[in-house]
């Protein structure tokens, strides 16, 4: 979903952007590059945290279970 989503959003604001007329500066290209950061640091503390609970609960760390 999140790889489809950065993409087409990307695409549809360049579209707007290109209509109004505005350009691609330093700040949205600034804040876009925050953007793709807190998207990747909340889905990599996603999965630590998921593989904390499966150590947790007993898990081994190098078994191949389905989780």
């Amino acid at each position: 979903m999140v790889a489809a989503a950065v993409p087409l959003t990307l695409a549809v604001v360049f579209v707007i952007m290109l209509e109004t007329g505005r350009f691609f500066d330093r700040i949205t290209l600034g804040a876009f590059i925050l953007g793709l950061g807190l998207l990747v640091d909340d889905a990599i503390f996603i999965a630590i945290e998921v593989m904390t609970m499966k150590i947790a609960e007993g898990v081994d760390r190098c078994s191949r279970a389905r989780w």
